[in-house]
Parts: structure tokens; sequence; C-alpha cells
């Protein structure tokens, strides 16, 4: 039996990633946030500007105050996540290269929407409350935390949760560009 406690990821720990998320650490420095925008970090705090740690500078932001998702300290195990509701998002540079993502991600209970917490074209959760990609149901509720990777090339969709495979497809869909983080989408989101 092997147990990890605890591990560090780096921004180099990843070769390739284009980006890096972390609701514990906003401003995507080496240490867990105190502050945001310049005022003691509280929750429930709009969030302006999210940093990207992946090294690639693709920062999200949302100059609309209504739209912007708010900061809870202890989210998830003692760290930060960062919570939406359908109507707050932020931008990021579109990139059409992403290929595959990976998020520590929860839906709100209160959403039975099909969503699309990055933009582009995919529907990542469904009706019944599932991660999905595309028409592929994981079978896996988004109403708790999960580690979800989604994987997409055109006739190669598959989505793994906590580990696990749940699904794959040979959907001939072209994934449009990555261009949002929130988009659509009701919930968490801690990396």
């Amino acid at each position: 039996t092997l147990t990890v406690g605890y591990y560090n990821l780096q921004a180099n720990s990843l070769p390739g990633i284009r980006l890096w998320l972390d609701g514990n650490n906003l401003d995507a420095d080496t240490t867990a946030d105190i502050s945001h925008n310049g005022e003691p970090l509280a929750d429930g705090m709009a969030i302006v500007q999210w940093n990207d740690g992946s090294g690639n500078t693709n920062h999200t932001g949302q100059a609309t105050a209504s739209n912007r998702p708010t900061h809870v300290a202890g989210g998830l195990n003692n760290k930060g996540v960062v919570n939406f509701t359908a109507s707050q998002t932020m931008d990021i540079a579109a990139d059409s290269t992403i290929r595959t993502i990976a998020a520590v991600i929860k839906q709100a209970s209160t959403q039975n929407a099909v969503a699309k917490p990055f933009g582009g074209n995919q529907n990542l959760t469904n009706s019944a409350q599932n991660f999905a990609l595309g028409g592929t149901d994981s079978g896996i509720s988004t109403t708790s935390y999960h580690v979800v990777v989604w994987q997409f090339t055109s006739g190669a969709y598959s989505i793994h949760i906590d580990g696990k495979n749940k699904g794959s497809s040979s959907s001939s869909l072209t994934p449009a560009a990555f261009d949002k983080v929130g988009n659509d989408f009701a919930g968490s989101l801690a990396e």
C-alpha cells in the first residue's frame, strides 16, 4: 500500500501544460493567498483575475463586477476554491491546442443543465448531473468533488474520473478553442 500525504505540483511537473489555475493560490506565486487585488482575501470576495501558474501567463480575468466568481477560503480540505454561478465567468485567451483538461471540480446541486465550464463546444456535464463528454455519460455525480480528466481529439474522446476510465467515444467533432473558465457552469473549481 502506498499512501501519498502531500504532493506539491510545480509548473514543470507536467510537460506541455498550457494553463494551471489553483483556487488556493490565485496569484500563482509560491504561497497560499492572503490577499487578492490589493485587499485581504475573504470568503465571498469577487475574483478579478486568476493567474496562470503554468508559466504561460494565460491569466483569466473578468472586467464586469457582476460576472466575477467568488472565493471560498476553506472550500476543499481547508484549501481555497473559486465558486461560479451560471452567469459568472472568466475569460482566457482562446486556445485551440488544448486536448486534455484536468480539473478538481464540483457542480452546484441546483444546476441540472448541460454545462461547458471551459467554453468551447464540449459538453462536460449533463442534465442528469453527471460528468460527461458530449454524449458519453460517466455515471459519476457532479455534486461531489472529483478529479476529472477530459481528453479530446477528433475521433478519440475519453473521460477519466478519480483515475478510472469512465467512457470513450469515436466522435468526429473537432474540439473548438477553449476560451472560458466558468462559462455556463455553476459550482466550484479547486484546481
